[in-house]
């Protein structure tokens, strides 16, 4: 084997060829974020579990435990009645009562109440005592304490827990929750001696009772006695009791008053009164008669029970009303006129007519009127129409011929003969003669004198040349009846114009102004 070469080592005291030295680390300042890193998972951790939390809690059900009347909220995800009971912070072995019973579903919004077993404070005959009571009825404490009850003896709840009207406001049903009583005390009974007078100058009735109520007016109602408005009590119904000791005796004496029922201004009311007449039952409720008011019956009737009085109240209410009066029409001639045409020269004013009455009212009610006074206000004024009473004669001209005429009118034209005339039969002096004496045949026209004066002659287109010389009934205005004998008559009954024929009557027997042209509006 070949000889290897040793390396050569140093001699004392000489330096090694050869030193290991590591090398330098650099040297890192230490961070201010050191400690977040390490922490963060624990702060997600946090987070998440807070988050959980919440979620479990917001998706739990809400429900109201009432315990001992004192409502508390709770929202928790247990399914039965005693789980949200153990929630709420009550021991089930501490309560007297659940409603609904603990094994119930829960439900939303449900309310649930729990009596818990409280101690009781109880006052009886100077001593207290304190007990547990096993629910929430307190006439259960005297057999559980033995304490012996006599007549009239009362057992009165001086405190007691339940919801209060905001609670209640916030949630309606909680408005069904027992009071759970908290401090009871035993009244003793004392004795009530009462003297009761039931009408005024009746014999009066005494009995007496036990009692052991705050104040007079309750110890009576407890009693069986009603008082109404207008008893007299003595002592009154508001006294205190409470200082009474047991076994005393109360003297109360009760004056009844008079049963009546009084009607007044729309109300009746039914009430006792200690008066003694029908005025001072009023009296004593501010009411009485003024102007004209009455009473039924009269003020000075005795009362009776039973009796109803009736205050009528009447007002008296002036009434003005008016009354126009018609205007009338004064027709003045005008020769500058021709015939038959008219002009307004002043319009009438209507006049007015006042009267005053006086209306009576009884409770609200008309009951009649009278007339007090009447006047004319305002005159009337009168109207004034111009007519013409220039005469003109004009020409028209027919299949005849022309023919001259002094008057045009408009007529209803009918027709008769003899036999049609009316209630004149053959054999009677005058069948078949006209207003005249002119027997009835063509040429003999019926007419309205005050129309057309008669012996007038005309022309009727259609019938030819006649003359007034009758007269009838039903021939009333601008209208005429054509006359002819009975072989012959043709029936008329249409409008037509018809001509007036010279001479002209004379201005005695003239009509100036047609019924026609009266009737027209002042303003044509």
């Amino acid at each position: 084997m070949p000889d290897r070469k040793l390396p050569r080592l140093p001699l004392p005291g000489e330096q090694p060829g050869t030193i290991y030295r590591p090398r330098a680390r650099r040297s890192t300042p230490p961070s201010q974020m050191g400690w977040f890193w390490p922490v963060l998972p624990y702060a997600f951790g946090l987070a998440a579990l807070l988050a959980t939390g919440w979620v479990w809690l917001a998706t739990g059900t809400p429900v109201t435990v009432v315990v001992n009347g004192s409502p508390v909220e709770v929202r928790n995800h247990r399914p039965r009645v005693a789980g949200m009971v153990r929630a709420a912070g009550v021991r089930l072995d501490r309560t007297l009562y659940i409603d609904p019973p603990p094994d119930s579903p829960v439900s939303s919004a449900m309310v649930i109440t729990v009596a818990e077993q409280r101690p009781v404070t109880v006052h009886v005959d100077g001593d207290t005592r304190r007990m547990e009571l096993p629910g929430a009825d307190a006439s259960q404490i005297p057999g559980l304490l033995a304490i012996t009850m006599g007549p009239g003896d009362t057992l009165r709840v001086d405190r007691a827990v339940r919801p209060g009207p905001a609670e209640i406001a916030r949630d309606p049903a909680l408005a069904h929750v027992p009071a759970i009583p908290r401090e009871v005390s035993v009244r003793r009974a004392y004795i009530l001696s009462i003297t009761e007078y039931t009408s005024p100058g009746a014999a009066p009735v005494h009995s007496t009772v036990p009692g052991s109520a705050p104040t007079v007016g309750v110890a009576l109602e407890a009693a069986g006695y009603r008082l109404y408005e207008g008893d007299r009590v003595t002592p009154p119904p508001d006294t205190s009791l409470d200082a009474i000791s047991p076994g005393e005796t109360v003297i109360v004496e009760i004056r009844r008053g008079t049963p009546v029922s009084i009607a007044a201004d729309g109300q009746t009311r039914a009430l006792r009164t200690r008066a003694s007449t029908v005025a001072d039952a009023l009296a004593e409720l501010g009411l009485a008669p003024s102007g004209g008011d009455y009473l039924i019956p009269p003020p000075e009737t005795p009362l009776s029970p039973g009796l109803t009085i009736r205050l009528v109240r009447v007002r008296i209410e002036p009434t003005i009303e008016e009354e126009e009066i018609p205007y009338t029409t004064r027709y003045i001639p005008d020769p500058m006129m021709e015939l038959d045409q008219l002009r307004l020269v002043a319009p009438g004013l209507p006049g007015l007519r006042r009267r005053e009455i006086a209306v009576r009212y009884e409770d609200g009610a008309m009951v009649n009127s009278v007339p007090r006074g009447e006047w004319i206000e305002r005159e009337p004024t009168p109207e004034v129409i111009a007519y013409g009473t220039r005469i003109v004669l004009h020409t028209a001209q027919t299949p005849g011929g022309p023919v001259a005429y002094w008057r045009r009118l408009r007529v209803l034209a009918t027709s008769y003969s003899p036999l049609t005339a009316g209630h004149k039969q053959p054999g009677d002096p005058f069948f078949g003669l006209s207003g005249t004496g002119t027997p009835v045949v063509r040429g003999i026209v019926a007419t309205d004198p005050r129309v057309i004066p008669l012996y007038t002659r005309m022309f009727v287109p259609g019938y030819g040349y006649g003359q007034a010389l009758d007269v009838g009934g039903a021939v009333k205005g601008m209208r005429i009846d054509l006359g002819y004998d009975d072989a012959n008559l043709v029936l008329w009954n249409n409008w037509i114009e018809i001509y007036l024929l010279p001479p002209v009557p004379s201005p005695d027997q003239m009509v100036w102004v047609l019924p026609e042209a009266q009737a027209r509006p002042a303003d044509e």
